[in-house]
């Protein structure tokens, strides 16, 4: 066979070959989308299967209790803390050395205005006295005859004179001695209770050394501080209401004073208020609550400050509207009590969530219990 034929055998097998391969790539690449459509197709029937199986549970509403806003007259106050002061509180102090004699009164006594409550050993002054008394006689002894023989023109003026000098001293001399001899003995300035004594039998004592402290048993006081924003709304003569820890019920105490300049701390302004019938449990030293009225409001909207939430600096609340929660973001304007008054974020008739409200989110199907639902139950 010669060489050109057998060439031309040759392409006509490489080309057979060709073809034949290439037929059976494209059975293989027909045989692989089959697989794959109809595999898509199996996993596509299955998923709708599953989800046709799936129930769909029915949105269940949170119970929660609600209260229509209704704007209302409301007072903004200011509570301050204050400290209650007796009327008189005075600190006895010793007037002459000495060792102490007697001591009649101790803390707790009740004493009266000029009872005796110290006395010092004053044998000393007494015998002065005694002496000046004597000195005194004598000069007025003395003069009364000399003024008889002035009246006679037995002496002269300039001697009738010095003798009258003489009698003068005495008698200053006299006084002088009576007013120490009176101040070995300490009195009780005021009448009150002795909350602290210093001293004690037979010890020594100087001059203005502190032995005493009476406190008035009368009438009590109240030292407020108020701060400078609010000094505008105090006025003389306003009776303000107080409330202490130890005592069920509030009392009043009438504005007596308030200083014309500020001073600390803080530049405050010190104010005093007077206990009107001040509760036998109200005692000296004591911290009470004052609350001063800033202003009167009209139409304010007031809310329970439980019902405000805060969040990420703000301040918010849910209303009910068509059976869901609708989160609201609102502006305190001012803490009374219990409840704050809003500047803004809730206007009447708004029904506000004032229980249930931490665990709810904007959208909530709810159903609402109001107060007078629970007032027929």
């Amino acid at each position: 066979m010669s060489r050109e034929k057998k060439k031309r055998q040759w392409d006509r097998w490489s080309l057979a070959s060709v073809v034949l391969w290439s037929a059976l790539a494209f059975v293989g690449l027909a045989i692989v989308v089959m697989l794959g459509l109809k595999f898509t197709i199996v996993f596509q029937v299955k998923l709708r299967q599953q989800q046709e199986s799936v129930v769909v549970a029915p949105e269940k509403a949170v119970l929660v209790r609600t209260q229509q806003v209704v704007p209302q007259a409301v007072s903004d106050v200011v509570v301050l803390p204050g400290r209650v002061v007796a009327d008189a509180s005075v600190r006895v102090s010793i007037e002459k050395n000495g060792r102490v004699v007697e001591l009649p009164v101790d803390r707790g006594d009740a004493v009266k205005a000029g009872q005796v409550l110290l006395r010092v050993d004053d044998r000393h002054w007494k015998a002065m006295q005694i002496k000046a008394a004597i000195e005194l006689s004598d000069a007025e002894r003395d003069l009364a005859r000399w003024k008889k023989l002035k009246g006679e023109g037995a002496v002269s003026s300039s001697d009738y004179e010095a003798m009258q000098r003489r009698r003068d001293l005495a008698e200053v001399s006299a006084e002088a001695i009576e007013v120490n001899f009176s101040q070995c003995t300490i009195t009780s300035p005021i009448d009150g209770v002795v909350d602290a004594r210093y001293v004690e039998f037979g010890e020594y004592v100087s001059e203005a050394q502190a032995v005493f402290l009476i406190v008035s048993a009368g009438k009590l006081n109240v030292d407020v501080n108020v701060p400078e924003k609010d000094v505008h709304a105090v006025e003389e003569g306003a009776m303000l209401r107080m409330r202490s820890m130890v005592l069920p019920d509030a009392f009043t105490g009438r504005v007596d004073f308030v200083a014309v300049k500020g001073g600390q701390p803080a530049n405050t302004f010190p104010m005093e208020l007077t206990v009107e019938s001040s509760p036998a449990a109200l005692k000296p030293g004591m911290i009470v609550d004052v609350e001063l009225v800033r202003a009167e409001r009209e139409n304010a909207i007031v809310v329970p400050f439980s019902a405000v939430i805060p969040k990420r600096g703000k301040h918010i609340v849910f209303v009910v509207e068509e059976g869901r929660v609708v989160l609201r973001v609102v502006q305190i304007d001012a803490i009374t009590g219990k409840n704050v008054v809003l500047k803004s974020g809730l206007k009447a008739g708004d029904h506000l969530v004032i229980e249930g409200q931490r665990t709810l989110r904007d959208g909530v199907m709810v159903v609402m219990e109001s107060d007078a639902d629970r007032e027929q139950e």
